[in-house]
């Protein structure tokens, strides 16, 4: 996708992003953590926001290190490469930020213009898919999750996961229609948000799945904020009609350093929790 990018269109991307910042705003202090709460509510991943951080948002520098696949750690000692398919996932995203907050604005017209010159037609709010509504669109997916996590694992920070599938999702679907099947995921998505309470992240590899990464959290930790998750979830009732509650799986990385074996991990308890459904399940590895 970045190849199709031109030039004018990342001129666009750059002059809205850098037109966003609140004028009060005078340290540098201030204007990192407005980025930062920005990009993360709009579903960011923290491999690009801390690199980003580092290059004190420049866009006039970010931009075209994305473009080139040369996005980097930036570090006295050394400097790392964010891989190049991140690079292109955070130009999109970007793209699909900066239209969701500039909406009705000429400069904003004007690159939507220039994306159909690309050949490129991105729906404002959602990086990926224009049928996907922008609230799930702006969750992180399995990339993201896998990559985020190997980056903490690297640091040797402990970290835990929660690994979640709907029971009863299923029927919503086939009996009150997708529409409503996505409204469901929205409303789940929403409940998990507010039960961790801000002291992890939200991802959705797919499906009627959703994980949470807890940093500095022990599996002990975080089963309790999954016991709080599937009773928020349970007492809400979010298919609506139909029940559906939540299945969860949790482990840690005391013995772990791959991000894929701890997905795996978390995966399989969750399957072991699936096998009495709405109840939590602690893996023992």
């Amino acid at each position: 996708m970045a190849s199709e990018l031109s030039q004018p269109t990342l001129g666009l991307l750059r002059r809205l992003l850098e037109a966003m910042p609140p004028d009060d705003l005078l340290t540098e202090f201030e204007i990192k953590k407005f980025w930062k709460d920005q990009l993360f509510d709009f579903g960011f991943p923290s491999t690009f926001t801390d690199n980003a951080a580092k290059y004190y948002f420049r866009w006039s520098d970010i931009i075209p290190d994305l473009y080139r696949a040369e996005f980097r750690t930036k570090n006295e000692h050394f400097a790392t490469a964010m891989p190049p398919f991140l690079c292109e996932q955070a130009l999109r995203l970007l793209l699909a930020f900066a239209l969701h907050h500039n909406k009705n604005t000429a400069l904003t017209d004007e690159l939507r213009r220039s994306l159909q010159r690309d050949g490129l037609d991105l729906t404002a709010g959602s990086g990926v898919d224009s049928s996907v509504p922008a609230e799930l669109a702006q969750i992180p997916g399995k990339p993201t999750l896998l990559a985020d996590v190997q980056q903490k694992l690297q640091t040797k920070e402990l970290i835990a996961i929660a690994y979640m599938d709907l029971d009863g999702f299923k029927q919503v679907n086939d009996q009150l229609g997708h529409e409503e099947g996505d409204n469901c995921l929205i409303r789940i998505a929403k409940i998990i948000a507010e039960a961790i309470l801000g002291k992890g992240k939200l991802y959705k590899p797919g499906g009627d799945e959703f994980v949470v990464v807890l940093p500095n959290f022990n599996r002990q930790e975080a089963a309790s904020t999954a016991e709080r998750i599937r009773a928020a979830i349970d007492k809400s009732n979010p298919g609506g009609k139909l029940k559906v509650t939540v299945s969860i799986g949790v482990t840690d990385s005391d013995s772990v350093s791959d991000a894929q074996a701890l997905v795996n991990i978390g995966d399989r308890a969750m399957y072991e929790a699936k096998k009495m459904k709405n109840t939590v399940a602690v893996s023992n590895s």
